[in-house]
C-alpha cells in the first residue's frame, strides 16, 4: 500500500507550528519510509546534504 507518511518542513523549527504529517528533520528518524522525495526547485542540493546529516540513506532521496 502506497501512501504519504509525513512532509518534512525545515521551517517548521523557525515557525514552531505543527500541522497534521508535518514533521522537522529531526523528527525523520522516528519514521519508517522507503522514499523521500525532493519536489522543491533550486535547492536540491541543500535539501540533500541536510537529510544526510539527518541520517538518511542517499539510495532513498529522490528529486523530481
Amino acid at each position: 500500500k502506497e501512501e504519504l507518511v509525513a512532509i518534512v518542513d525545515k521551517a517548521l523549527l523557525i515557525n514552531n507550528k505543527k500541522e497534521n504529517n508535518i514533521i522537522s528533520l529531526n523528527e525523520i528518524k522516528n519514521y519508517e519510509y522507503d522514499c523521500i522525495i525532493i519536489s522543491v526547485i533550486g535547492r536540491e542540493m541543500e535539501i540533500i546534504k541536510s537529510l544526510l546529516e539527518c541520517g538518511v540513506d542517499i539510495q532513498k532521496i529522490v528529486v523530481l
